[in-house]
């Protein structure tokens, strides 16, 4: 059985860990935690290394959409535009496209391949601002919108 992971004292959004609740989720540690707005709270150490809980539940998840948008933000190591969710489509006879995605409860968003970085970067900022419950329904409504035929200009 692998050396468990010692959190106590280290914070993980609005939650301050205390100790080990000597309780187990699964596989997974329970932890003892304090929140900013002082109610004390359980996590597990999985949930608090992957963001899943960053509050008691004093805030809506829907709140937490600044928290998701950062983390959304930071490239990927192996990224190579500089810019998380945009790479380059290298396409034969040099067409090539700079393509936006975004990816959201495990599901990829195509945002569009664009002739120039500058509009790939514009489009999934602007995805970026929709971030939350409707997000789904305003790509849907999205992808209509800036529906495109081969050769037409960049949407953005």
């Amino acid at each position: 059985m692998p050396n468990k992971l010692e959190l106590s004292g280290k914070k993980f959004g609005m939650l301050t860990v205390l100790e080990d609740s000597g309780k187990r989720k699964g596989s997974s540690v329970l932890w003892c935690c304090l929140c900013d707005c002082g109610t004390t709270t359980f996590a597990s150490s999985t949930e608090l290394s992957v963001g899943i809980k960053v509050n008691c539940g004093c805030i809506p998840k829907t709140k937490n959409n600044d928290y998701i948008k950062q983390q959304l933000m930071k490239p990927q190591m192996n990224n190579t535009s500089g810019v998380r969710g945009i790479y380059l489509k290298k396409r034969k006879g040099g067409a090539n496209r700079w393509t936006a995605v975004i990816t959201l409860n495990g599901r990829q968003y195509y945002l569009g391949a664009y002739r120039n970085f500058s509009a790939a970067v514009k489009a999934r900022e602007e995805a970026l601002e929709h971030v939350g419950d409707s997000f789904a329904e305003w790509h849907k409504e999205w992808r209509k919108k800036t529906k495109r035929t081969r050769g037409s200009p960049d949407p953005v």
